[in-house]
């Protein structure tokens, strides 16, 4: 497996990993992964498919610091 696929599969189960735990109640598991998953998503081509988590990093993030 080349080293590009597997930074990207490590970035997709982050973000994945992030938006379950959110979904389940964990925000402080999440916040640190969605804090790592935008930070990585920020520096890519806006054309990736991982833009599409985007908005959900940010929503994680979002309400991690309102509390």
């Amino acid at each position: 497996m080349s080293e590009a696929k597997e930074q990207g599969d490590r970035l997709y189960f982050t973000l994945l990993h992030a938006a379950y735990l959110y979904e389940q109640g964990d925000l402080r598991g999440a916040l640190p992964l969605a804090r790592t998953g935008l930070a990585v998503i920020q520096g890519m081509d806006m054309r990736s498919p991982a833009y599409e988590f985007l908005p959900a990093m940010q929503k994680i993030i979002a309400e991690g610091n309102s509390r």
